[in-house]
């Protein structure tokens, strides 16, 4: 982008917001790397300047309309994302040198995430909406990419509470997720992620609906989706700690470690009551003297 005039950028902006039903029927694709706008024509890529579009050449109905200053302009409404800030509208994306993923069929019956992945990395919109048509329609029967979101934002949540749980593997593997982001088949390895890098992993399978999104002319910058982000971190924690499952277990004392009884001290030790010992020597010298009052009493009967 740095390449590419930053006036080129800002021009094709506001013929966005002046004319929105060319980014929304995907007419215009983005802007090159060199500086010219990408269209589709008939079906067929092609590359026209900004002069080129503003002056109205485009092979396409209805006539683009007359530039109008941005500040004049009333932003189209954009539906609330779920766990997303709102988006910003006008924007323009700026397409890569690399080669784009081969186009599927409008007739795909996309069935897994890897396959939805491809089909909006290929821009298939067509493919994408028929799959998104499948669970993700509002009230009105319209799709709902805020739906979308949601659901997949559950399930990918769900994943990884059932991999603590069952501490088995969260897979990398796009194909055995279904396109709402389900896992079909649970891994038998044993989970050795800790919870920061299941939430990635997990977090990644949403951002492929915010790159779907972007069919939709719903883009989300940088700091959106990093905000989403630590939203879905401290939901799935809360969910953590709801259910215990980051709980450690305390610590078991084994049963036969008990407490030693305290050993017996059979040494004597001086009694050391005052009051008790003053009434033992009282005693024992009453005993003394009666004892040898009676040998004195008996001596002088012997004598007489």
């Amino acid at each position: 982008m740095d390449n590419i005039d930053n006036d080129v950028i800002e021009r094709l902006r506001n013929f966005i917001l002046a004319n929105p039903q060319y980014k929304d029927n995907g007419v215009i694709r983005g802007l090159a790397p060199d500086g010219k706008v990408v269209i589709m024509d008939n079906g067929q890529q092609k590359k026209i300047t900004i002069d080129e579009l503003e002056r109205g050449q485009l092979n396409q109905t209805p006539t683009p309309q007359a530039v109008q200053p941005t500040s004049n302009q009333m932003s189209a409404p954009v539906e609330e994302i779920e766990v997303m800030e709102e988006p910003s509208n006008g924007s323009v994306e700026v397409l890569s040198n690399e080669t784009p993923v081969e186009t599927l069929g409008t007739n795909v019956n996309i069935v897994t995430l890897k396959e939805m992945r491809d089909a909006v990395l290929s821009k298939n919109e067509a493919a994408v909406d028929k799959a998104l048509e499948s669970f993700a329609l509002d009230n009105t029967g319209k799709i709902s990419m805020n739906k979308a979101i949601k659901i997949v934002t559950d399930n990918s949540t769900n994943n990884v509470i059932d991999s603590i749980k069952n501490n088995t593997a969260l897979s990398n593997d796009l194909s055995l997720y279904d396109i709402t982001g389900k896992l079909n088949n649970q891994p038998t390895m044993t989970n050795n992620d800790n919870i920061a890098t299941l939430i990635d992993k997990s977090f990644s399978n949403i951002l492929i609906y915010v790159e779907a999104a972007r069919l939709k002319n719903i883009v989300y910058t940088p700091e959106q989706i990093e905000s989403a982000k630590k939203k879905y971190a401290t939901g799935v924690q809360d969910r953590i700690n709801v259910l215990g499952l980051n709980k450690t277990e305390e610590e078991i004392k084994p049963d036969n470690v008990k407490e030693q009884p305290k050993a017996m001290n059979l040494e004597l030790q001086p009694d050391k009551n005052l009051k008790k010992a003053g009434f033992a020597d009282i005693l024992i010298l009453t005993v003394i003297v009666l004892v040898y009052a009676a040998i004195i009493i008996n001596l002088i009967a012997k004598l007489r």
